[in-house]
């Protein structure tokens, strides 16, 4: 009789114990971090000079202002970790308003680097926009994309 009733909690242990071990990861997460800081504004602003982009310097975006300067991410507990954000003004050899690059994290690291890119259908194929993505690329991850293919990626299509 005894046996009739641990046979149950025996088993009701082991199937928790295996349930315990297959759900809980063995190893880390993945943590990619960016190796670029807020002063990376002014190198990326060098580079889209030779490529004859004008970069503005960057204007410092933080306490109440994120919400309507830096709010890019719907869902709130996304957005929520936005503290700081730099904002540059991108034109084309012509003065012509191409976009803005946004840097946005916590008041000492960029966590993200963005573009944000006024088109019509009729520009999308301009090579200044082309010129903007990669420049961001090679400045602020890296310019040996083809080798090194970082996050996995073969490339970045132009």
């Amino acid at each position: 009789m005894q046996i009739k009733k641990l046979a149950p909690i025996i088993g009701g242990i082991a199937l928790a114990i295996i349930t315990i071990l297959l759900l809980v990861p063995t190893s880390d997460p993945v943590v990619t971090s960016v190796d670029f800081t807020y002063d990376s504004n002014f190198k990326l602003k060098e580079q889209m000079q030779e490529h004859g982009i004008v970069m503005s310097n960057p204007i410092q975006i933080k306490g109440d202002s994120i919400n309507e300067h830096c709010n890019f991410f719907k869902d709130s507990s996304i957005q929520s970790k936005v503290e700081y954000c730099t904002s540059t003004e991108l034109k084309d050899s012509e003065g012509n308003f191409l976009g803005n690059v946004h840097m946005v994290g916590n008041s000492k690291n960029p966590q993200l680097a963005m573009a944000i890119i006024q088109t019509d259908p009729f520009l999308s194929e301009s090579p200044e926009l082309v010129l903007v993505f990669q420049t961001m690329i090679q400045t602020l991850v890296c310019d040996c994309w083809e080798e090194q293919k970082p996050g996995g990626l073969e490339s970045i299509p132009a």
